[in-house]
């Protein structure tokens, strides 16, 4: 269920800033004369220092500094080191004389947040401050899927920041600044861009497909920025045949949150227990996260302790998706009918998840009944276009073998693990039933697409039927070797 949520998570932080960042996410440094540098006669130097390439700054005079040059203020962009110093000079305004002194009304943003400050400015003085809102990648793994072709194998990478990404397999390089690399090793079939998707075809059956390198690839996403990120296969998964794995890369920005730090521990576990009361889930996560902390924190409480911050972070992890999706599933449903589908529905699931977590919380099961009455109202061709497409039908029929002694009728049909044949007891405590026969010893299973089957146990049967993404049609004997 998880992988079918995040199919359709949209991206956290882009062009439009979705989350607005808070003013606790913003370390500033105010401006300050730097004795360490001079400016000519006549003029001041502002540098603004910012690991940030994108802010932007705006005087109360002269508006965009950065956008170009005029008499009184010239401003520049310069990369040092690992920051970007965002330099203006400024020529003393003839209307504002004050003694050699220049005031200005200074604001430095980007799109997760902004600072005012206010500058006095002597001529022939420097001044350095520093503005930085921290952001990293992020990489949602949205689990393992079928690929049809024959000796092939797929990974896909979803990114609203795809034009910014280089995009590395092991030491490959399969995209460069958004654009799909031309020259590739000939075990890699194809790379190319798709809308918000690159998408990399794999020959398995290539010499090279037989290292565990390639079968468990480290791979590695980039920016200009210096913003970096590696990755693996979730544990247990490889580029095998016929595999297809996609990954979400996000931006997102790292908040911080203020804690008081004279809490002793029962204070600070109260405290994180009534934000979780009150659905506060970052808040919650960052007061157990202090109790945990505390010197006088019992070692043997810790664990349950993570265990109830791990779930405010999970639940804060899909209340942010699921307003994110459903914001975006509206911004599209005018021009694209596919992509609002997946949003909404997208939403549809997040909220459920959440529900489940809270049945308490009667907000998020209004949610999922509005959503699913709406996407049934607006979305009827999609929906039984992904539902025709993706779930995989199986039918058939039970018979019995000579001397097997039983009934055709009410055969229970379960999901196996293995190849091993389970005991009766074991199958009904721990193996999930998908279906049963009718009177007749027919059937019929509908495998649902994000959860794919791979084996089949009919109860009281000697043995287990191996299936697969192609299988339609089962003729079952049951007690036959």
């Amino acid at each position: 269920m998880m992988r079918n949520l995040i199919l359709v998570f949209v991206f956290l932080l882009g062009g439009t800033a979705v989350l607005r960042a808070q003013e606790d996410i913003v370390k500033f440094e105010a401006p300050a004369e730097d004795a360490r540098s001079s400016a000519p006669a006549g003029k001041a130097v502002l540098t603004i220092v910012s690991p940030n390439a994108d802010l932007t700054l705006k005087g109360s005079l002269y508006g965009d500094l950065l956008s170009g040059s005029t008499e009184y203020a010239k401003g520049e962009r310069r990369k040092v080191g690992s920051d970007y110093h965002y330099v203006v000079t400024f020529s003393l305004h003839p209307d504002l004389d004050m003694g050699g002194t220049h005031v200005e009304t200074l604001t430095v943003s980007n799109d997760y947040g902004s600072k005012d400050c206010s500058l006095s400015l002597k001529m022939g003085k420097s001044y350095t401050g520093r503005f930085e809102i921290p952001v990293e990648l992020i990489c949602v793994d949205e689990g393992k899927s079928v690929y049809a072709a024959s000796n092939a194998a797929r990974l896909r990478f979803i990114s609203d920041v795809l034009d910014e990404l280089t995009i590395r397999f092991n030491e490959v390089t399969l995209v460069k600044d958004g654009q799909a690399v031309a020259s590739l090793p000939s075990y890699i079939t194809s790379v190319r861009i798709e809308g918000d998707a690159v998408i990399a075809d794999f020959n398995v059956a290539a010499h090279e497909s037989a290292s565990e390198s390639f079968k468990r690839p480290r791979l590695s996403v980039s920016t200009r920025k210096g913003e970096s990120l590696s990755f693996a296969l979730a544990e247990g998964n490889s580029l095998d045949n016929k595999s297809s794995y996609q990954f979400r890369i996000l931006r997102q920005v790292t908040k911080t949150q203020k804690v008081q730090k004279d809490l002793t521990f029962q204070e600070a576990l109260k405290q994180a227990e009534a934000l979780e009361a009150k659905y506060d889930f970052e808040a919650a996560a960052n007061m157990y996260q202090e109790a945990m902390d505390k010197v006088d924190c019992p070692l043997e409480q810790k664990e349950v302790i993570r265990a109830k911050q791990n779930w405010m972070l999970l639940a804060r992890k899909l209340d942010y998706y699921a307003s994110v999706a459903e914001k975006r599933g509206a911004q599209f449903e005018i021009s694209n009918q596919d992509s609002a589908y997946y949003y909404y529905n997208g939403a549809r699931g997040f909220y459920n998840k959440l529900s489940q977590m809270f049945p308490e919380r009667g907000s998020y099961k209004e949610k999922v009944e509005k959503l699913t009455g709406f996407i049934i109202d607006e979305f009827k061709n999609t929906v039984q276009k992904e539902v025709t497409l993706n779930n995989q039908v199986i039918t058939g029929k039970v018979t019995l073998a000579d001397g097997f002694i039983g009934n055709v009728a009410g055969v229970h049909i379960y999901e196996a693990f293995s190849m091993d044949v389970p005991k009766a007891k074991k199958v009904r405590n721990d193996y999930k039933c998908i279906g049963r026969t009718d009177a007749k010893g027919n059937f019929k299973l509908i495998i649902e697409h994000d959860h794919p089957v791979h084996y089949l146990y009919f109860y009281r049967d000697k043995k287990v039927i191996p299936i697969d993404e192609t299988t339609q049609t089962l003729n079952v004997v049951l007690g036959e070797e």
